[in-house]
């Protein structure tokens, strides 16, 4: 079970696109505006998206640099090819893949995912996947990221003994901002990763 896409940014507007672990290094990344083409209907992409997070944080003192962001909501008349009205416009069949797609600066080429694992990798059950397997935006991967950066201008953050988790706790002003933000009324039933999900070190050890 997962949040939905206006859920998410939502919490956007309330925590910053970067995370907790960027929290560390930078002051929170806001969105200025988000651009929708099919079923654009103002209102309720506004209500979804910045009026819950203004009226769940209205009453609340965020931490220095956190805020109730509101993004400017925009309509565009470019036809994305690959919309389900415009696929159904052309009789298209459409079926719930458990594949998808992400590309980053960097890569020559697009990533093609099948249940989380790079397609074509085979995945066994109860074991870390190799570095070399792993797609480059998962959460271990990217803790390696982190590591490599925070070890150059935080040495002090890596001295004691650390797994994913507990370097996301030492971000004190981010934790504070989302303990505010999950205590309100719109986003109490936040679906959140269990804590034992997350208890492993740069190296997927639990």
């Amino acid at each position: 079970m997962s949040m939905s896409c206006s859920d998410k940014i939502a919490r956007w507007n309330a925590l910053g696109v970067q995370g907790s672990l960027l929290a560390l290094l930078i002051l929170p990344i806001y969105i200025s505006s988000i651009v929708v083409g099919d079923l654009f209907d103002h209102s309720s992409i506004d209500r979804a998206l910045n009026q819950r997070v203004s009226s769940a944080l209205d009453s609340k003192h965020m931490p220095d640099g956190y805020k109730a962001n509101e993004c400017a909501v925009l309509p565009t008349s470019v036809e994305f090819e690959r919309s389900q009205l415009v696929l159904r416009a052309r009789n298209v069949d459409i079926v719930t893949a458990d594949a998808s797609i992400y590309w980053q600066k960097g890569l020559q080429a697009s990533v093609a995912l099948v249940n989380g694992v790079k397609q074509g990798s085979k995945h066994a059950k109860g074991q870390c996947q190799k570095e070399k397997l792993r797609p480059s935006i998962c959460k271990l991967s990217l803790f390696g990221q982190f590591i490599a950066i925070a070890q150059e201008l935080m040495p002090e953050l890596l001295k004691t003994t650390w797994t994913y988790k507990t370097i996301k706790q030492r971000s004190t002003k981010y934790q504070q901002a989302k303990a505010l933000w999950l205590d309100s009324d719109q986003f109490k039933n936040w679906v959140q990763c269990p804590p034992e999900y997350e208890a492993f070190d740069r190296t997927g050890n639990v």
